[in-house]
Parts: C-alpha cells; sequence; structure tokens
C-alpha cells in the first residue's frame, strides 16, 4: 500500500534519493519576484548578498559588467574557478546573454554530490537558470514593465584640494603650480541613471505555448565616460506531441551590446594635480 505523506520529505537527486533536511543547505533557489527587487542591470547585480556562501564580485565598475562568482571555494590553480552555467537544462550558458525579466528561478547547487551530476565541469558548484515558458490558457498576454535607478557615489575619495597641495610644497619638493583648484574626482564623476524597458507578448495551450520578449537596457555609471546600451529579444517555442512522447523546444536570444569605459579613471583623478584646470 502506498504512502503518500511522506513524500515532501525526500528529493530525488542524480544518482539516487536523500533527505530533504539533508539537501536543503547546499541547493538556494532564488523566485523571479526576489531577484528583481533592486531592477539588476546584470544576474551578477541581483545575486549579490542573496545567497549564503557564494560570492558575487564585480570587477569592473562599468554598469553591467560582468563579475565573479565562486561557490565552492578555490579548488584550481589554473582551471576557471566561476560555476557552471545551465539554462534550461542546456550547460554552458552566458548569464550576460539573459534579461533578468525573463528568468522565472535560479537553483544554485553547492553540494559535491549534486553538482557530480554534470561531471568534472560541475566541481566549482553549479547554476541552474529556469527561464519563463508561455502561458497555457489559450488567451494572449501582452506585459510592458520599465525601472528607472540612480547610483551616485557612497562616499568621496578624500584627496588633496589646491590649498592643501601647495602647502605641502616645500623647497626640497618643488611641485608645480598651474593656478587652478581642481577636484579632480568630481570633475570625473557623474550620477549615474540606468533605466530598463521589457515588452512580452504570451500564449499558447498545453501541448503548444511561445513566449516572446524584447528589451531595452541603458545604462550611465557613475565614470562620465561610462555607459553601456542593450538591445535584446527571446523567442521561446514549446510543442509536444499529441501523444506526449516528444517535446520539442526553440530558444532564440540575440543581444547586442554597445559599451564604453575608461581604464583607470579613478587612480588618474587621485594623482592629478589639484592646480591644473
Amino acid at each position: 500500500k502506498e504512502d503518500t505523506e511522506l513524500l515532501d520529505e525526500v528529493v530525488v537527486i542524480g544518482y539516487g534519493s536523500m533527505k530533504k533536511s539533508d539537501l536543503t543547505g547546499s541547493v538556494t533557489s532564488i523566485k523571479s519576484e526576489d531577484l528583481m527587487k533592486t531592477n539588476p542591470i546584470s544576474i551578477n547585480q541581483g545575486l549579490q548578498g542573496r545567497i549564503a556562501g557564494v560570492q558575487v564580485n564585480q570587477n569592473d565598475g562599468a554598469p553591467g559588467a560582468g563579475g565573479s562568482i565562486q561557490i565552492r571555494g578555490v579548488s584550481s590553480r589554473n582551471a576557471g574557478l566561476g560555476p557552471l552555467i545551465v539554462v534550461d537544462g542546456v550547460p554552458g550558458g552566458d548569464m550576460t546573454n539573459i534579461n533578468p525579466a525573463d528568468i522565472e528561478s535560479i537553483d544554485v547547487l553547492k553540494d559535491g554530490a549534486a553538482s557530480a551530476i554534470y561531471g568534472t565541469r560541475g566541481s566549482n558548484g553549479v547554476i541552474l537558470i529556469n527561464l519563463k515558458k508561455g502561458t497555457k490558457d489559450g488567451q494572449v498576454h501582452t506585459t510592458y514593465s520599465t525601472s528607472v535607478t540612480f547610483n551616485k557615489a557612497k562616499k568621496e575619495l578624500d584627496i588633496m584640494n589646491a590649498e592643501e597641495y601647495r602647502a605641502y610644497r616645500t623647497v626640497s619638493n618643488p611641485l608645480s603650480d598651474m593656478g587652478a583648484d581642481s577636484d579632480w574626482f568630481d570633475a570625473v564623476t557623474q550620477l549615474g541613471v540606468t533605466h530598463m524597458h521589457t515588452l512580452t507578448f504570451s500564449g499558447g495551450n498545453a501541448r503548444t505555448n511561445y513566449r516572446v520578449t524584447a528589451d531595452y537596457r541603458n545604462a550611465r555609471g557613475i565614470d562620465l565616460r561610462s555607459d553601456r546600451r542593450e538591445y535584446g529579444a527571446r523567442a521561446n517555442i514549446n510543442h509536444t506531441t499529441k501523444d506526449g512522447l516528444f517535446t520539442f523546444s526553440a530558444n532564440i536570444t540575440p543581444r547586442v551590446i554597445d559599451r564604453n569605459k575608461s581604464a583607470n579613471v579613478y587612480s588618474n583623478a587621485i594623482k592629478n594635480n589639484p592646480t591644473m584646470p
């Protein structure tokens, strides 16, 4: 006689099953509404500070720049330390090409036994990205979402002004005085503004459904000459045969990214002579 009362305590994994209480510490799930709370321009920014034991570092200050993700510590000197990205069951995905608004959920596999499903590629952990699919109620749904985000330097660098610079000049340290009073940190920074727009069409039934998304993102960084513009789209079609034996799925995800950034802008602002115009 089957007993279904204890089914919620067991989770099936790649090579067997284990108690759910033993697995919850190794698998973390993030839903779409939690990921989009901060309106991130990239998935990396949306994951920062949301998963215990997962380090997400943004190595580049340019808006929307991809960062490094480290799940299981340093496991190799020469190989990459990043996790395996699996998008809708297909390994080897790239998170920079995905609109965060298209994500249904993200599952992070931190346990060695769970990530072993993907072999050595999963030795640094696995990030499973599940994208949204079309609706199945037979109707066409249209949604439009937009957001605006402002970024400002929280703490400006404390550097010499022209008066302090002139006071520092001595006979043994004859620094050049060009007569101006420039705040170089203020000169190279601005208020960063990011706005994102997403238009979605979805529909279908239980056998065939589709979802088409078009998005535009424009990010102006805090650095005066850093910006990022993206034009992207995603078309997803799923079809199941009448007997349910085969399921066909197609994804088309073109994306164009145009970005600019300055090199060593903040280190130059620190070193520049404040008396230089």
